[in-house]
């Protein structure tokens, strides 16, 4: 499985604008755009205490930012990030959603949504991993887990299928995948 998302201040320094790092969940889509301005500081602010591990802190600037934004992506994303790291799955699933409902295409919400249906709901992982592909059709971390979705879900030929044009797409996910599925996993 992929790293869960982190924070906020990765994909700050790579686009330039407020929003949260994307892990393993590459292509991230920045919505900045969408923030006012007079809620930026608050945002960077609440991103700030997220990394230095404020989280009580963070949490509450980004339920801030979303009472002023009910539709602000990253703050839901990052509250998202922050219930799924404190074991609050339940809770990180309505955040991603909420996340989504303000970018459908934005890829750390994705990812990590279909993360938490993977090992319950394969089949809306895969279809969740499919729009991860859409958006980020290089994204080889997201091919690989679409076809260990697609496995679970006892789609056999799509899921070794997606299982090597991982590999091809990136070698060194052989080492993931078990010999009987393509790969050189023991």
């Amino acid at each position: 499985m992929a790293v869960i998302a982190a924070g906020a201040a990765g994909l700050l320094a790579a686009c330039g604008g407020p929003s949260p790092s994307a892990g393993k969940a590459d292509g991230a889509n920045t919505t900045s755009h969408r923030t006012p301005a007079t809620l930026e500081s608050k945002l960077e602010q609440a991103i700030a205490d997220e990394n230095n591990g404020r989280y009580a802190t963070a949490a509450a600037g980004f339920l801030a930012v979303v009472k002023a934004d009910p539709q602000n992506t990253i703050a839901w994303y990052d509250l998202g990030v922050m219930a799924r790291r404190s074991g609050k799955d339940t809770q990180a699933f309505a955040d991603y959603r909420r996340a989504l409902a303000g970018d459908p295409t934005y890829v750390p919400a994705l990812y990590n949504l279909a993360e938490l249906e993977a090992p319950h709901h394969p089949g809306e992982a895969a279809a969740l991993y499919r729009k991860v592909l859409a958006v980020d059709p290089h994204n080889a971390n997201a091919r690989l887990n679409l076809g260990f979705a697609l496995l679970a879900d006892g789609k056999t030929d799509a899921g070794k299928a997606a299982l090597a044009q991982a590999i091809k797409q990136d070698p060194s996910l052989a080492s993931r995948v078990p010999v009987a599925d393509g790969g050189t996993a023991t």
